[in-house]
């Protein structure tokens, strides 16, 4: 049976159930922002005039929470050691509509500095980038549809004049992008300053896998809705299990085209996965990390293995870096004539189509290292 092991990221006691204290102010401490269950959960969101019993349990003003289920467990006697990370957010929440260094978690500090991110330089942080590129006439047909969790960069403030020289984009296009109408405001654009506009000389993609849930049942109240209003109101709460290999299997499919794309780029993309997930990749595929080449020159795959920074103290909730691996991907980005071709994107852009998708969205954050 699994159950609810955090909720907000503080440990629930599954021995000694307890209500949460009251009001509850529905805000994930990773992001500092209110909870979206890792942007995947809205499905979930409980009315609370449908719940009255929850009514009085969150600050007034939340018609609407989305369960914020940080982890699972499958064995409560041994809780804090067997721990399934589920949100997103756990691992790296990517500090959305934040501006200072102080309130990036220390864990995402780490991953940005085992990355190789330059130090002493300012770096702009959007989230939910897409690139998208139509393959049909018609364009009914996206040859290419991608979507990075998060792509950060050094960051400067330069002028469309500038910024259009560098990426070989047109005035035009750059204009759009900034809201400007007419041929009188396109023309005045040149001279425009852009604040944060990204540098792609070194930068990363980072993606963030975790398990998902599987198995609810809504008339058994193992749904996840039904299993966070349990644990919120201190009741035993047995939840949806794990499912593994539907994660590894949805992340093999963008592994190596994400990867590769970030490198033709000229920066690199990297996985963020608890250490838990590995070690079942590890049971699950032949990968034995002993084994595995990391050629000078080849394409790579990049994976950040993330732990709880105690497994035995209860009030040791933080997460840290347990370590980075660095593989050959095993796949030519040009194509090899062989089956692995398949993992590869259709085609590579240019530089400046993945500028215009990020210039498209407001920088998240920005933070020093």
């Amino acid at each position: 049976m699994a159950y609810i092991s955090e909720l907000y990221c503080s440990l629930c006691d599954l021995e000694n159930p307890t209500a949460l204290r009251a009001p509850i102010t529905p805000i994930c401490p990773m992001s500092g922002a209110i909870c979206d269950g890792g942007g995947n959960r809205h499905q979930t969101a409980i009315k609370v005039a449908n719940h009255p019993e929850i009514g009085g349990v969150f600050v007034p003003g939340h018609a609407r929470i989305v369960p914020s289920v940080c982890s699972i467990t499958y064995d409560i006697s041994n809780q804090l050691a067997s721990r399934w990370i589920v949100c997103p957010r756990r691992l790296f929440a990517g500090s959305p509509g934040r501006d200072a260094n102080r309130e990036f978690q220390s864990h995402e500090v780490e991953i940005l500095v085992a990355a190789g991110l330059p130090r002493n330089v300012r770096l702009g942080v959007w989230a939910e980038v897409y690139l998208r590129e139509n393959g049909s006439s018609d364009g009914d047909e996206n040859i290419l549809n991608y979507h990075f969790d998060y792509v950060i960069a050094p960051v400067a403030d330069m002028t469309v004049g500038d910024v259009a020289q560098r990426y070989g984009l047109s005035i035009d296009d750059l204009s759009q992008g900034l809201g400007l109408r007419g041929r009188g405001q396109r023309q005045a654009a040149r001279s425009h300053v852009i604040v944060n506009v990204p540098i792609l000389d070194n930068f990363i993609i980072v993606e963030v896998m975790t398990a998902s849930t599987s198995g609810s049942d809504t008339e058994r109240g193992t749904n996840i809705s039904s299993a966070f209003i349990n644990a919120i109101m201190g009741r035993p709460c047995p939840s949806p299990g794990i499912n593994r290999r539907q994660v590894w299997g949805r992340m093999a499919t963008q592994l190596f085209a994400k990867s590769c794309l970030a490198e033709a780029w000229g920066g690199k993309t990297i996985w963020v996965l608890q250490d838990a997930l590995m070690r079942e990749i590890f049971q699950a595929t032949g990968v034995v990390p002993e084994n595995m080449k990391s050629t000078p020159g080849k394409p790579k795959i990049n994976i950040a293995s993330m732990r709880y920074a105690n497994q035995a103290i209860a009030d040791e909730n933080r997460i840290v870096l347990d370590r980075v691996y660095s593989w050959d991907a095993g796949v030519n980005p040009t194509g090899s004539g062989e089956v692995t071709d398949i993992l590869l994107p259709a085609r590579f852009p240019d530089k400046a189509a993945l500028v215009k998708c990020m210039m498209r969205r407001k920088v998240s954050g920005t933070i020093l290292l």
